[in-house]
């Protein structure tokens, strides 16, 4: 009689955790698709649940119920995709997240839409927040997209100091937006 070894411990877990998948994921999948309104984004994020979960897994107790670990999972990262969207207008100076929600017609969201605009909202009054200066180099370097150079002749300070003010935005915003 052979005895159990490593390889049947792994053969195990794969069995186990094809199981996991194929009950939690079509439901997952639609969850994120609602929040979301962009179903590549969804599977992505739910992929992502999914591996972290494998990469855990002798960190998680497999024996303990996981629908609600993977609920709260894909809940969370889908709020970092929407926030990371949310950056992503406020840095680059255009509205990527309501080009993303207008390529999904088919999927028009209010609670996506909800949450983007709290967010853009949230960073607004974070910027409007910040001291002078630091407001005054951010809104220029990204509202009308001057370089460091170009803001810093603009303002008579050095590039070190629009680099450091830029620096010191994009920390806070990402600080703030963490805490959502």
């Amino acid at each position: 009689m052979k005895k159990p070894g490593k390889n049947d411990d792994e053969a195990c877990g794969r069995a186990a955790f094809g199981e996991l998948f194929r009950a939690h994921y079509p439901a997952l999948l639609q969850y994120a698709g609602r929040l979301l309104a962009n179903r590549h984004a969804a599977e992505d994020i739910v992929q992502d649940v999914f591996m972290s979960v494998w990469l855990r897994r002798e960190q998680i107790d497999l024996g303990s119920p996981l629908a609600p670990y993977l609920h709260r999972a894909t809940h969370h990262k889908c709020l970092d995709y929407l926030a990371s969207l949310a950056v992503l207008k406020t840095v680059s100076g255009h509205d990527a997240a309501g080009e993303l929600i207008n390529l999904e017609a088919a999927g028009n969201n209010p609670y996506s839409e909800y949450l983007l605009k709290e967010m853009s909202a949230r960073v607004e009054r974070l910027i409007s927040g910040f001291p002078a200066r630091r407001r005054e180099v951010f809104r220029l370097s990204r509202s009308e997209q001057l370089s460091n150079q170009q803001t810093a002749l603009r303002l008579g300070i050095s590039v070190k100091a629009v680099e450091k003010h830029i620096s010191a935005a994009l920390s806070a915003i990402r600080q703030s937006l963490r805490q959502l």
